[in-house]
Order: structure tokens, then C-alpha cells, then sequence
């Protein structure tokens, strides 16, 4: 028997008052589930989805006590001891360190979660050597994942923007964009 079915025997019974107090419950119970659904669904479109901020080109970056205008571009490294792709693009990471010793007008910065000797000790372990290390929540700055490197220029404005474990293209327009003009010096 099916469940239309059974709702017509249940309601053909001889006893009024049963037939009534059935009607009722089954009116109880369909406004009740139509108030939950209408509760849900109000809960549901009101929540806006949990997206972190990310930083784009254009942006001011928010680190404080930095002075940009000491260098025309500085590129900041968003990375964490945590994040397997940073320690995965240490060599890279080593060929920019190398391509900033040698310039005057281009600064490498490098701004981690940890706690500095924590970070500090990480990249000595990667063999990145970076002079200017700071611990800030990587949502400050607004960086949602690691890595992620910003080109800014000397007013804290961001120009471009890289994320994650870079292809080899990516690599070289980042070593373009900070001088290195031929392979002796990319490598």
C-alpha cells in the first residue's frame, strides 16, 4: 500500500474526532517542515561565502614601519615553514636572493607567519639568505595563500601579483621583472 493510500484508509475511519485530530497532526506536521525549509534557506542566502581577502595590483601594501622609497620595486615573498610549496621553490627563491644582493634599485623581503627565529631558521634551512624578515599574519598584508609573491613599487603599491608554486615562465617573467637580463645571472 502505498503512502496516499494509506492516508486515505487512515482517513476514511468511522470515528470523527480521530479523523480530525489525524488532519491536525498531519497540518502540524507540513507547517512545521515548511518553517524549517523557509529558516534554512534564509540561513543559507544570508551567509556570504568564507573567501579571504586577497591583495591585487593596485593595492597598497599594508606592512607597517616599511619605508618603500628606499628601492624603485621590492618583492615580497608570502611564505610560511608550514607550506611545502614554498620549500619546493627554494631554489628559485635562492636565484632571486642572488639577482637582489646585485642590484641597487630591487629589494627582497620576506614575511612569514612564524615567529622571526622560526622564520628565520627556515630559510637558512632553504638556503635563501633575505635581509628583511617579518612575522605579520599573512591576512594582514592580505595574502590568502602561500606562496605568494608581490612586486611593489616605491610608494607600497603593488604592480604585480604571483601565487603558488610558480611554472618555469612564471619564474622567468619574475627575474625578468627584477632585472636579470641573461641566463649567467638567472641561474
Amino acid at each position: 500500500m502505498t503512502a496516499p493510500q494509506s492516508l486515505l484508509a487512515f482517513l476514511r475511519m468511522e470515528n470523527r474526532g480521530s479523523k480530525l485530530e489525524a488532519a491536525a497532526n498531519v497540518a502540524i506536521v507540513i507547517v512545521a517542515v515548511l518553517v524549517i525549509a523557509v529558516i534554512v534557506r534564509n540561513q543559507l542566502s544570508s551567509q556570504q561565502p568564507n573567501v579571504p581577502p586577497q591583495i591585487a595590483v593596485g593595492a597598497s601594501v599594508p606592512l607597517k614601519d616599511t619605508d618603500w622609497k628606499g628601492n624603485s620595486k621590492t618583492l615580497v615573498l608570502g611564505i610560511s615553514t608550514t607550506c611545502h610549496y614554498c620549500t619546493e621553490s627554494a631554489p628559485f627563491y635562492q636565484r632571486i636572493a642572488r639577482q637582489t644582493d646585485r642590484s641597487r634599485s630591487v629589494h627582497m623581503m620576506a614575511v612569514l607567519p612564524q615567529p622571526f627565529s622560526e622564520a628565520m631558521a627556515y630559510l637558512a634551512k632553504l638556503k635563501v639568505p633575505v635581509r628583511d624578515v617579518r612575522q605579520a599574519t599573512l591576512a594582514s598584508i592580505p595574502i590568502s595563500g602561500t606562496p605568494t609573491i608581490l612586486l611593489v613599487n616605491d610608494r607600497g603599491i603593488v604592480q604585480k601579483v604571483w601565487r603558488g608554486k610558480l611554472p618555469p615562465e612564471d619564474e622567468s617573467e619574475v627575474m625578468k621583472e627584477i632585472g636579470c637580463t641573461g641566463p649567467e645571472y638567472c641561474q
